[in-house]
């Protein structure tokens, strides 16, 4: 019987408990705007620089297995604000595990790669950066910048994979690197995984970016001759990719709709209104060094014209 009692008297306990937090976020409903901004604070820290939208959302990848959604909008209602409350240790990584989406087709992925991943994919490339450098690449894998360009800014070291592009060009005829590589073929199993590719937008190209602070890329939209969604992954140091329909600024300050700041790991997709061709994306200096991995697929027009040429060119 006491136990009873005991057990009856914890839940009315639990309950008023409950009943005492509802009440207190009902109380708190007129200042709810500053409470939602300090809740999203809290789990965006450090991961985007910009203002949201009001339609920013907040959204767990299905890979992570969460299937939760949390919007701005949402977050404004007191009541969803017991979303962070309710949320057990087992959701709350998995969270920091999440996809953020800016807008359509503008998605964020978190913690792609792990560290011990990352150095490896960074080991990986500092060989390749010290072989391309002394000649020892095959055809134009590696790419050094233009003097022309290298004395503005507008530069960066290049490695590449698949297909030879060149000011936003591509150039089927030219040898580049294998997309067999191991730590190529690692890292775009790791993109399936977490969903920023699905099946059939397998990659088929990719190009290693090496930034020095001072480097920057000005505002464009990458070759049609490209399928969307493409991707990039961030290595070595957190840095920020800017967005819009407008992008104001000049050698490598700039201005638009988003300031995406990318973690170490993470990989932005560009898909949808974001991909282009009327949205265009820049590389800002960074203020350390910077590696990024960028991954796309030719188009299927292309690639039939990309087989035609290559035929043509055995043939003489």
């Amino acid at each position: 019987m006491n136990h009873e009692m005991d057990q009856t008297h914890r839940t009315m306990t639990m309950k008023k408990k409950r009943f005492d937090h509802d009440q207190s976020l009902t109380q708190e409903g007129a200042e709810h705007t500053g409470s939602c901004e300090r809740v999203i604070e809290m789990w965006l820290r450090g991961l985007r620089s910009f203002a949201p939208p009001p339609a920013t959302t907040v959204a767990c990848s299905a890979a992570a297995g969460l299937n939760r959604s949390i919007t701005m909008a949402a977050l404004s209602n007191p009541s969803k604000k017991r979303v962070a409350d309710e949320m057990d240790v087992d959701d709350q990584e998995q969270l920091q595990r999440s996809c953020i989406t800016y807008m359509d087709g503008l998605d964020l992925f978190l913690e792609v790669c792990d560290a011990d991943f990352q150095a490896r994919v960074v080991d990986y490339i500092e060989d390749q950066l010290v072989a391309g450098r002394a000649g020892k690449l095959p055809g134009k894998m590696y790419d050094a910048p233009s003097p022309v360009w290298a004395v503005k800014g507008q530069s960066r070291e290049m490695i590449q994979y698949g297909f030879f592009t060149n000011s936003n060009r591509v150039f089927p005829a030219v040898t580049v690197g294998s997309m067999a590589e191991p730590i190529l073929v690692e890292l775009v199993r790791a993109l399936m995984d977490r969903g920023v590719f699905k099946a059939g937008e397998e990659p088929d190209q990719c190009t290693v970016n090496v930034y020095q602070p001072g480097m920057w890329l000005p505002p464009h939209v990458d070759n049609i001759k490209f399928a969307r969604p493409f991707a990039t992954v961030s290595f070595v140091s957190q840095q920020s990719v800017v967005l819009g329909e407008k992008i104001d600024g000049a050698n490598g300050v700039w201005k638009g709709d988003f300031d995406v700041s990318m973690p170490c790991g993470s990989a932005l997709r560009l898909g949808g209104k974001a991909g282009g061709p009327g949205y265009f994306h820049a590389v800002p200096s960074p203020n350390a060094r910077r590696i990024s991995f960028t991954f796309r697929r030719l188009s299927t027009e292309t690639h039939a014209e990309v087989a035609a040429e290559r035929e043509r060119m055995k043939e003489q």
